[in-house]
């Protein structure tokens, strides 16, 4: 089993031409390579916990939806937000039916 804990300080292998690229844009951000590399790693934690919590909301509705029966059409969203975009920013969503 693999140990989950992750140092404070990571060494991460790159290849010579990953390492010419990060090195480019490090220098072209005006920042070290480890700042570049902090800020990858991040911006892709944020994704990934963004993409977790977009399913668990997905889970949510779709337990509520068989729960309930309530939901939507496509066709009702679709005019909600062509009047929308038509400039109309008072109109009301449609209301969730069966």
């Amino acid at each position: 089993m693999m140990d989950k804990t992750i140092p404070a300080s990571l060494i991460i292998d790159l290849d010579g031409l990953n390492v010419e690229v990060v090195d480019r844009m490090a220098a072209e951000a005006g920042v070290t390579p480890e700042q570049l590399a902090k800020e990858a790693l991040k911006l892709h934690l944020q994704r990934y916990t963004d993409r977790l919590a977009f399913n668990a909301a997905c889970e949510r509705s779709l337990q509520h939806y068989r729960e309930t029966g309530l939901h939507v059409t496509d066709d009702e969203i679709d005019a909600w937000l062509s009047a929308l975009e038509a400039g109309n920013d008072n109109a009301e969503p449609p209301k969730c039916h069966r």
